[in-house]
């Protein structure tokens, strides 16, 4: 079968770059993935094993609503749905009306450690790029063995072809390291060839017509059940340990708890969200790495307890109004947050989920997706605040004010035209005496909503970062202001003591 397929392709022993491009590209598809609340991200499949299956990873599907794909001379592709798939090996077959495009052969046995290798895809949405490099291992993770390789690889990437000089199909692009140069991984394809392409199609959901967000200043479980199915996240609920309940999942061997609290003990939901993850640690996490994380991470905290248990958490506050699809990304980020806290700090290791709670806002108003300079002056003009801007030095917008006696900086973080995407509330002490590194950690353990961590001089600085992206209120991001200008007294007071 493959020497006929090569034949097909007119491919020939170590062909060079441009001949493995010209034969394997009209092979090659850029997916687009359409995911619940109009969210979409972008990855590469390939056509293989008969006509009108394409081969891609399975995590550039999870959580489909639909699928457009095209190729690389601009047509469009029809994707009728899943044919089959291996989760733990993170393969899957897609059906598709692949019309007369030819396929790629699979390649039979390991390749050698050396070996050139390929890969085509759309790294960062730039579609049908390529790169190569060469097999640098093959080494064991989980279920199997798996191709190291140093082609450089993007977001995008992932489910495109990792192809060898005779333009055959080495492997499936699947994941690499951050904070690395070229750890790439690709699975074998002959984990493709283990999958049964003469299974039915299973169609995706039918995506929902564009309509008015739903906006919640309350949320029921059911709700919380249901965005949390939309990710592909099977949830259930647990006691927390406190009496409330949470709900419990795992993501990639992370287990995560997803709560509701209020200040009060009423039952019934809430307006305030919170998840956490927490770790029983085998050895001693240096608090250096928890600020170092804190520092450098927006929209999450950790800290470690009295017991050394090592927590990551992150907060939301309803009450003003906010949209299911501001609450679903606050779930995504988190869970990719998690992943850089068990890489980062912990070095992948696992644990238990982890739970505390407190906070309450008011108010409701209309919800909007971006802030431009205009409507945050706006904004801080009705708190009574009238800043000072400047530009921070890295191009961020930095509205300094007073607020409640407190010297406080708002920078504005633009994307576009659209404007700010995000806001940081940020405080810095400049203190003559190097600050102790464990008030810095009670502090993070002792409250939300908030982070304190020392920068590299050693002066302690209080953050609050807040995403507009999916939807809030104006009002959510007055009382986000207003409660951070509360928590200062008391950082200051735990950090540097009293009457300073």
């Amino acid at each position: 079968m493959v020497p006929f397929l090569l034949a097909c392709l007119g491919a020939n022993p170590q062909d060079s770059a441009e001949k493995v491009y010209e034969r394997a590209s009209q092979s090659v598809l850029t997916i687009t993935v359409h995911r619940a609340h109009g969210a979409e991200s972008v990855g590469t499949a390939f056509l293989a094993i008969q006509k009108d299956v394409a081969v891609t990873a399975w995590h550039v599907l999870k959580g489909a609503r639909s699928i457009t794909a095209k190729l690389s001379d601009g047509s469009e592709v029809k994707v009728l749905g899943v044919i089959d798939k291996n989760a733990d090996l993170d393969v899957a077959l897609l059906q598709v009306d692949s019309g007369s495009r030819p396929i790629l052969p699979l390649a039979d046995g390991d390749p050698k450690i050396g070996a050139k290798a390929y890969v085509i895809g759309a790294p960062k949405g730039l579609d049908f790029s390529m790169s190569d490099g060469i097999i640098s291992q093959t080494p064991y993770f989980g279920q199997g063995k798996l191709y190291q390789f140093t082609c450089p690889v993007s977001p995008g990437n992932s489910g495109g072809p990792l192809l060898n000089s005779n333009g055959e199909v080495l492997g499936v692009v699947s994941w690499q390291f951050k904070d690395a140069q070229n750890l790439n991984f690709a699975v074998p394809s002959r984990f493709v060839s283990d999958l049964d392409a003469s299974k039915n199609a299973v169609s995706f959901l039918v995506k929902a017509e564009p309509g008015p967000p739903k906006v919640f200043t309350t949320v029921a479980d059911d709700d919380l059940v249901a965005i949390l199915s939309e990710n592909d996240l099977e949830s259930k609920g647990m006691d927390d340990g406190t009496g409330k309940m949470a709900l419990i999942f795992d993501s990639e061997g992370s287990k995560i708890a997803l709560f509701q609290y209020a200040v009060t003990n009423d039952p019934g939901p809430t307006t305030n969200l919170a998840m956490s993850a927490s770790y029983d640690s085998t050895s001693q996490i240096a608090l250096t790495k928890l600020n170092i994380f804190n520092r450098t991470h927006r929209f999450a905290r950790s800290y470690k307890d009295t017991e050394g248990k090592v927590y990551i958490e992150n907060d939301l506050d309803l009450a003003a109004g906010t949209s299911s699809a501001a609450i679903s990304r606050y779930v995504t980020d988190f869970v990719e947050s998690v992943k850089e806290f068990e890489t980062d700090v912990l070095g992948r290791e696992k644990g238990d989920g982890g739970f505390t709670a407190f906070h309450k806002g008011t108010g409701e108003d209309k919800l909007v997706t971006s802030m431009d300079e205009k409507s945050i002056l706006a904004m801080l003009a009705e708190i009574g605040v009238k800043p000072k801007i400047d530009d921070d030095g890295s191009g961020c917008n930095r509205f300094s004010f007073t607020i409640n006696g407190n010297e406080v900086s708002l920078y504005q973080f633009v994307e576009g035209k659209e404007g700010a995407k995000s806001l940081t509330l940020s405080l810095g002490l400049d203190l003559p005496t190097k600050c102790d590194m464990a008030k810095v950690n009670a502090f993070n353990e002792s409250v939300r909503f908030v982070k304190a961590f020392l920068d590299d001089d050693g002066d302690p600085f209080l953050v609050s970062d807040f995403d507009i992206e999916g939807g809030v209120s104006i009002g959510t991001v007055k009382e986000w202001i207003t409660t951070f200008a509360k928590t200062v007294p008391a950082f200051r007071e735990q950090i540097v003591g009293k009457g300073q």
